[in-house]
């Protein structure tokens, strides 16, 4: 469950919380703007299970050219620490090609991903 609270204009990463999944040591969290090609506006890895509002500095806010853009934040528990790939403020191709990278350990093996959570807003909205 991922719960959002976020002041609009800021440019400030939102304030996020969820519950602590059992086998995580680490939570990956991106946030795609669907709208255009999953254009990559946050990413971030922590252990905690908590980022308070501007926490993040791989952060841009949303800035669609025109009308409503739809958005989603995904928090993956994983159980080995993952490098963050993708780049910031530029496309992606999206979520699933990313927990496909995230899902693998270090060492090739499969099954890193303990848990996926999923919200989806938007802006302006």
């Amino acid at each position: 469950d991922v719960k959002i609270s976020h002041d609009k204009g800021s440019d400030l990463s939102p304030e996020l919380t969820w519950e602590p999944v059992e086998g995580a040591t680490s939570y990956t969290v991106y946030m795609f703007d669907t709208s255009a090609g999953n254009w990559i506006h946050m990413k971030t890895s922590t252990d905690k299970t908590s980022l308070a509002s501007g926490e993040v500095s791989e952060y841009i806010g949303p800035y669609p050219p025109s009308g409503v853009h739809d958005y989603v934040i995904y928090v993956f528990a994983l159980k080995e620490t993952k490098g963050l790939p993708e780049v910031l403020d530029a496309p992606s191709d999206g979520a699933k090609e990313l927990a496909s990278m995230l899902n693998t350990f270090s060492n090739s093996d499969v099954g890193n991903i303990v848990a996926i959570g999923r919200l989806e807003a938007s802006y302006p909205g």
